[in-house]
Order: C-alpha cells, then structure tokens, then sequence
C-alpha cells in the first residue's frame, strides 16, 4: 500500500464505526497501469475482501478522467454481487501531480430504509384519503353537519344565510326576511329543539306567537 493511502486508514475504520454496520467503507489502490485493488475495507456489505478487484465504476472513472474535474462523486447507486442495491459515494485520493492513486468509498445498505420508506407512504396515502379527501371533491361535497356549540350558534347561521350578517339587526327587516330564516331553521330540524321559539322569538325581538304564526304560513307552503 502507497504511503499516501495508509494514512486514510484510520478514516475507513472512523467512518465505519460512525456510519454502522450497513455501511461498507472501502479503500481501494490505482497503480500507474490503472490496475486496481482493494487493499482495506470495513463493513463489508458486499461480500468483497481485501485484493478484490475494481470495479467498472472505477474504469469509467480512469477512462474519462473525471477525477481531474472533481474531488468526489456522491449519491450514486450501485449494486452487490447478491444483487443488493447499494447508496454509494467515492472520494479521489490523488497524488502530487494530481493523478488517481486511489479512492475511499463508501457503501450504504438502505434496503431496510427503502422499506420503512414505502411501508410509511403506503401508511401516509392511506391516512391523507380518510383524513383529507382530494381538493375536487371537498369542493364538491356539500356540508351534511355543522358542528355548533350552541342554540344561538344556529340562529346565527341561518341570520347570516339570509342577511350575511350574523346578529339579528336593530332596524326594521322585511317579513320575506324572517319568513327565509325560519324557514332555514325549519329546514335544519331546529324547532325540535327545547325552547328553541323562545330563543328566536328573543333573537326577532317577536312574541312567541308571531313566531309559530311563521311556522304555520312555512308548512302550509309545504304542503302546496
């Protein structure tokens, strides 16, 4: 081993501790022929031992020089001989007259990761289509429920439906007006609620009586 290279050993072995067992730190040596070899490894992946060979990566690499425009090629993927597909990295070690001697490689297994990933997005679709339907159809549906806190909450609504304000006003409303809001409220069931005349009748600023008179002209209508 070159002089140069050996002193990128104690980097293999800190990366590989630092980066786990599912990552492969390789060091490999270039001779002048551009013959190639692994001459340390640690974490090996896959399955290769020190005196392994290049790979085609590297002949690529010595082929178009790609070393002289670059110190390093990151996130590249590559493959194991027992067909693992493998996240890997590859810094140039180049000598005085900027010629390749050698390069430090590093091999992740993200197999386990990939498939954490895909079990999650398969998790997270599931959940995005019962949590939040698609935009065209939100927009599409109409509202079956309004969940309101109080009685005066749904007089306010159908106020607002009619008035597009949500406080009855002080001056005088036309009867179409309030016949529109009683019929609203007919419509949403509100009368079956206990006292919920008196509490329109308040909100009007009616008697009780002009508002059952209200309700009758509304179900005699329905009727028609």
């Amino acid at each position: 081993m070159q002089p140069k290279l050996q002193s990128y050993v104690a980097l293999v072995d800190f990366l590989a501790d630092f980066l786990g067992e599912q990552t492969e730190v390789v060091l490999q040596e270039i001779t002048n022929d551009h013959h190639a070899e692994i001459v340390y490894i640690k974490n090996s992946i896959s399955g290769r031992t020190i005196g392994s060979p290049g790979t085609d990566f590297l002949l690529r690499i010595l082929q178009t020089k790609q070393y002289q425009t670059t110190d390093y090629l990151a996130h590249y993927t590559s493959k194991a001989s027992n067909g693992k597909l493998l996240n890997s990295s590859s810094f140039f070690i180049k000598d005085e007259q900027a010629q390749l001697i050698g390069m430090l490689c590093i091999n992740s297994d993200q197999s386990q990761l990939l498939e954490l990933e895909k079990s999650l997005t398969q998790s997270l679709a599931l959940l995005k289509g019962v949590m939040q339907p698609k935009q065209d159809e939100v927009i599409a549906q109409q509202i079956q429920e309004n969940l309101y806190l109080s009685t005066d909450n749904v007089i306010e609504d159908a106020i607002f439906e009619v008035l597009g304000v949500y406080k009855f006003p002080e001056t005088l409303v036309a009867k179409k007006d309030k016949l529109a809001i009683v019929e609203r409220l007919y419509a949403k069931g509100f009368f079956e609620l206990k006292d919920a005349v008196t509490k329109l009748a308040q909100a009007f600023k009616m008697s009780e009586v002009s508002i059952y008179k209200y309700i009758q002209e509304i179900k005699k209508d329905i009727k028609k």
